[in-house]
């Protein structure tokens, strides 16, 4: 698997992976991906995974997947 860069954030109580579409384009969001990534204690561990993207000159869209 290729390296990428890969924020972590928490806040409220929850934490999640941020990972930009933009820089690196084929991201693995398919399910099972999420599932072993969002595993505390076997992986990075997290509540969902965020997908970063441009949608305009100022305007971002994100995708949100839950690893349930």
């Amino acid at each position: 698997m290729a390296h990428r860069r890969v924020a972590k954030m928490s806040g409220a109580g929850n934490d999640f992976l941020v990972l930009s579409r933009d820089e690196v384009p084929g991201l693995p969001d398919d399910a099972d991906w999420i599932r072993r990534v969002c595993r505390r204690g076997l992986s990075v561990g997290a509540d969902g995974v965020l997908f970063v993207g441009p949608l305009g000159p100022d305007r971002v869209q994100v995708e949100f997947r839950n690893p349930d």
